[in-house]
């Protein structure tokens, strides 16, 4: 039976993981307030058994989810895109949970273009609770204290990156949403029937760029690498043990977690670059092609008038 066909878990469901033969992990399926999500629980004899070999591929074949049918996956508040099964992240060793993170892994189904996954209720709260208490740090967590700080003067870079991005995605949308628009009374007259189908087509592009542009500026202004999301939670993190060189139980996990948000930020930059350009080519030069092209028929038909 397809995931889409499922009925909505009324309890947690003990699934088989068949990487590691004997074990389980515990699944949610379709909770009411996000019928297309699936949330997975890993108890901690299995994380530990996996020996951090453990990954979010593994996670779907438990489920019997196909990676092309995944749109994206929230792990420890991080939302990370598929990319049609073939994102790297997918085979890589899932972070091992963390006291002051929900454990729960949220996965959503392919299906609803532009939606978010919800975290769990619980989540926004386990991961604004207090911090693991610091101490000094060892050499290696020396080592590891700095890496996170790389990271961290990368994202402050990648987020000036992100801004400039914000307000060239809204000057873009209001470009196009303007041409999307019905040709006038002048260049219905002097359109034809290919001018007329291209015109639709052309606008079809200037609507599907107009929704992309809106996902990924609400995907900046409320996402997880907003203020909204996770942003604020790294930036305590790094002011807490980074910057005072302090280390704690969880330093390894915390690393892992700024090298992967890195990465978040970077495929979002990436995202919204690819976003405006194909908003620029795909949308308002077609569009324009088009407009200029029915416009040359009408001053040719008002001059032989």
């Amino acid at each position: 039976m397809h995931l889409f066909q499922r009925p909505p878990s009324t309890a947690w469901e003990q699934l088989p993981l068949p990487v590691l033969p004997g074990s389980s992990v515990w699944a949610w399926f379709k909770p009411a307030q996000s019928p297309l999500d699936v949330v997975v629980r890993i108890p901690d004899d299995v994380f530990q058994l996996a020996a951090g070999r453990l990954t979010l591929r593994h996670l779907l074949m438990a489920i019997q989810l196909p990676a092309e049918s995944l749109q994206c996956w929230t792990v420890q508040g991080m939302t990370l895109e598929s990319q049609q099964g073939a994102n790297p992240l997918l085979d890589h060793p899932l972070p091992v949970p963390v006291a002051w993170l929900d454990p729960s892994i949220t996965l959503r189904l392919a299906g609803a273009p532009g939606e978010v996954p919800a975290v769990a209720p619980f989540a926004a709260a386990a991961s604004s609770g207090p911090l693991p208490r610091s101490e000094p740090a060892s050499p290696q967590g020396q080592q590891m204290l700095a890496g996170m700080e790389a990271d961290w003067l990368a994202i402050l870079h990648l987020e000036s990156q992100l801004g400039q991005l914000r307000k060239q995605l809204n000057t873009a949308q209001g470009r196009v949403q303007s041409m999307n628009r019905d040709l006038s009374p002048d260049e219905r007259l002097a359109a034809d029937s290919n001018d007329v189908k291209d015109w639709q087509d052309a606008r079809r592009f200037l609507r599907d760029a107009s929704g992309h542009l809106s996902r990924y500026i609400r995907e900046h202004d409320v996402g997880v690498t907003s203020s909204a999301g996770q942003r604020n939670r790294f930036e305590e993190i790094y002011q807490t043990y980074v910057v005072p060189r302090r280390s704690c139980d969880s330093l390894p996990t915390m690393q892992h977690e700024f090298e992967t948000y890195r990465k978040v930020v970077q495929s979002l930059v990436a995202k919204m670059q690819t976003a405006l350009s194909n908003a620029g080519k795909d949308g308002e030069q077609r569009a324009q092609q088009v407009l200029s092209r029915i416009a040359a028929k009408a001053r040719k038909a008002r001059h032989n008038r």
